[in-house]
């Protein structure tokens, strides 16, 4: 699947999957951030609004959620998108939701987990945007199997 098809559907797994854990957990859900507008100037838009979170949760507390799909070769974390969410941490503690979709596997991150991880992590560089980012290994987080009864949408 080339680019331009996983753009159409970038982050659709990983926000079902995070749907479907917060159905199970008891999480109330609100979408909050902006799922690919039909702006086309999105890119010029100032990174705080382009890098909203893209739930806001509730459980005994209010918390942020900022969903990320990974596969078998780890989690990519742009470098902007780690400054983003700091920013957000600020307001609401923002958890990082991450799906891998080829193990079918979860976990929940806090921004201080994720930046640990970030700072152990190599720097590398997406070839279309040329926008770096954190490579993180999947060992570095202990995930968590999806709730029995849930089912997503692992093609990706």
């Amino acid at each position: 699947m080339g680019f331009a098809d996983r753009f159409k559907i970038m982050g659709d797994i990983a926000e079902g999957a995070f749907k479907r854990v917060a159905e199970s957990e008891g999480i109330t859900v609100v979408e909050f951030g902006l799922k690919r507008p039909p702006i086309k100037r999105f890119t010029k838009l100032h990174a705080h609004v382009r890098t909203m979170p893209d739930y806001l949760c509730e459980t005994n507390r209010l918390f942020f959620c900022e969903c990320k799909g990974c596969g078998a070769r780890g989690v990519k974390i742009k470098l902007e998108s780690l400054e983003a969410l700091q920013e957000w941490n600020k307001y609401h503690e923002v958890q990082v939701f991450i799906y891998n979709s080829k193990a079918d596997k979860y976990v929940f991150v806090s921004m201080t987990e994720l930046i640990e991880a970030c700072a152990n992590a190599k720097v590398d560089r997406f070839e279309v945007d040329k926008k770096e980012f954190y490579q993180i290994p999947l060992k570095t987080f202990t995930w968590l199997d999806m709730p029995q009864g849930v089912q997503t949408d692992a093609s990706f």
